[in-house]
């Protein structure tokens, strides 16, 4: 079992108090002030999530064999017997480095007793449920539970708690599971079953996802790529809805998700965005508002690498998804940007020559190139560009700015034919304030951040599409392809 509680956070060095980290205190100290800080506990909107897909109305049955289930009434919605066990902010990622066979379950509650409550995820293969109207019945046996850890805390920012309240998120790491089939689950806790009935069950509403593809399957692919919305919760609970209809596997976050990372703006967010986080992964990097830094880690289950030391873990992480090699990486200081290198030129190498990859698609949250207000991040040119170059890294995503920009194939700071160089795109409109977009000699396309915007990117053997809609998913702004590089695999 994993032990985060001793994480260091990103943004610190080593040693003491030093300016560096009394200037990120003041910086968190502005940030909260400037936070609409609550305490409440959002919970889950359920009239977001839809019933078709998602089973909101639920029957919970026990299941010895297909052909018998004992008649028990249906329940409505979530399964609660105590409100302060209710799980909310329920959310998923891709915690092993093969995304086929395994999903990570996470979620809150009220109660951070993390002594006298056993984390559980319920999850079944959807063909082995029966589905009568708006009830779902759910074999339940050894093999379909799996329990799980809590983590407590409390928000600190380098070394200093900020307020006495105690928060927990609760973490289930499934393996086992067949690739490319959808599942139906509940997430929660109970305290036995007698071998007719749950006893004190505290469970979510029954919802459902989809595996990933076995590595190398060569099927198209659909994932969202988004960053920055700082909150932006109430534009993300108006359109949310229209994202859904994209269905895609999963999606991708590339920072500020908030506007400091106070646990209370993380439960608007899961919140806002519940109707995606409770249907499939969501696979994060830190941005620079994450300024609680141990909040924002533990809210997630990451890929960890051996490779790295212990402190970096989570900071850089890798995961195979079909034909796709995904990195994320955490940008926010010289530190961090320097103590991944070694272990992400080895990553990148490796995904070139394997055979299965077809696609190596990076993401963090400072962009290498960028037009607008913040522009180019020099410790990411310096440090990450060369090794992106040298495994001819096919698309870099980015945010930090609130527009969207995309270049022209990159190599270097040179042009480059589009089979010889790497797209870096800024996807930073999420729904933050929005900024001007600008242009330079890198630049092929570029918009303000006025309305929001996201893209769709799609892969399949030989072609990755790149679709940039703008907020409210009416629009198309921006339609690139890029087809597959004939690139010699070697031995490194």
């Amino acid at each position: 079992m994993r032990n985060k509680k001793e994480k260091i956070e990103s943004l610190s060095g080593s040693g003491g108090l030093n300016f560096r980290k009394f200037s990120y205190l003041l910086i968190g100290i502005f940030c909260v002030a400037c936070t609409q800080y609550s305490d409440s506990d959002v919970k889950a909107r359920a009239s977001s999530v839809s019933r078709d897909t998602d089973l909101a109305t639920s029957q919970v049955e026990p299941l010895r064999e297909r052909s018998t289930l004992p008649n028990m009434a249906p329940t409505m919605g979530s399964w609660v017997t105590q409100m302060n066990r209710e799980p909310t902010a329920i959310h998923m990622t891709w915690s092993q480095p093969d995304a086929a066979d395994g999903m990570t379950f996470s979620w809150s509650t009220r109660n951070a007793d993390d002594d006298n409550y056993t984390p559980r995820v319920w999850v079944v293969p959807k063909d082995l449920t029966v589905l009568d109207g708006d009830t779902i019945q759910m074999p339940l046996s050894p093999e379909f539970v799996h329990d799980g850890y809590g983590i407590v805390y409390k928000e600190n920012l380098l070394g200093v708690d900020f307020g006495l309240k105690r928060y927990v998120v609760w973490h289930v790491e499934v393996d086992g599971l067949e690739p490319d089939t959808e599942y139906v689950y509940r997430v929660g806790t109970w305290a036995d079953f007698d071998g007719t009935h749950l006893i004190a069950p505290d469970l979510s509403l029954a919802m459902s996802f989809r595996t990933a593809p076995q590595k190398g399957v060569r099927q198209p692919l659909k994932f969202i790529l988004a960053g920055d919305s700082r909150g932006g919760t109430w534009e993300i609970h108006k359109h949310i809805g229209k994202m859904n209809e994209h269905k895609v596997l999963a999606w991708f976050f590339n920072g500020d998700m908030t506007q400091a990372g106070t646990q209370s703006e993380w439960g608007q967010w899961w919140d806002a965005m519940s109707p995606v986080t409770t249907r499939g992964s969501l696979m994060p990097v830190q941005g620079n508002h994450e300024v609680f830094a141990n909040v924002f880690y533990e809210q997630f289950v990451l890929p960890r690498h051996s490779e790295l030391p212990w402190e970096w873990q989570e900071h850089g992480w890798a995961v195979d998804v079909g034909n796709v090699h995904f990195v994320g990486l955490d940008s926010n200081s010289d530190y961090s940007v320097e103590a991944l290198v070694g272990w992400l030129r080895e990553d990148l190498l490796k995904a070139r020559n394997d055979p299965d990859i077809d696609w190596i698609v990076a993401m963090m949250h400072h962009p290498a190139w960028s037009s607008s207000k913040h522009g180019s991040t020099d410790r990411v040119r310096h440090h990450w560009v060369p090794l992106f170059d040298e495994a001819m890294v096919d698309v870099v995503f980015a945010g930090h700015d609130h527009n969207f920009e995309r270049t022209k194939p990159l190599r270097g700071f040179d042009i480059v034919d589009s089979d010889q160089g790497t797209i870096y795109v800024v996807a930073g409109a999420f729904f933050s304030p929005p900024y001007q977009n600008g242009r330079s000699w890198f630049t092929d396309v570029s918009f303000s951040g006025e309305g929001g915007s996201y893209v769709v990117m799609t892969t399949t053997e030989s072609t990755l599409e790149i679709l940039t809609y703008s907020g409210n998913s009416e629009t198309v702004l921006d339609r690139y392809e890029i087809r597959k590089k004939n690139i010699p695999r070697t031995t490194y």
